[in-house]
């Protein structure tokens, strides 16, 4: 279920409506993945969605990825990503 606003004070992120979704690998090597979702559930529209990761101190670096983009996971790291409509 998406969220009607939200907001970070670790990260300084904020906005709505939105989701958040985590990726995260424990394999030994990086990995590319690919976000496959159902945005009529999430109650977006496919083609008008950003996938954001904020800056998280100790975490993540702030990074864009677009919709169908292949996310570079590092070995035993992860992201947080907000989903938002553009």
């Amino acid at each position: 279920m998406p969220l009607t606003s939200y907001s970070c004070e670790r990260c300084s992120a904020k906005g709505g409506p939105a989701a958040l979704l985590a990726v995260a690998s424990f394999a030994r090597l990086p990995r590319h993945v690919t976000v496959v979702v159902d945005w009529a559930t999430l109650g977006f529209k496919a083609g008008k969605v950003e996938l954001v990761a904020p800056p998280i101190a100790g975490f993540q670096v702030a990074k864009s990825f677009g919709e169908g983009e292949a996310i570079e996971v590092q070995p035993n790291e992860g992201w947080l990503l907000v989903l938002t409509e553009k």
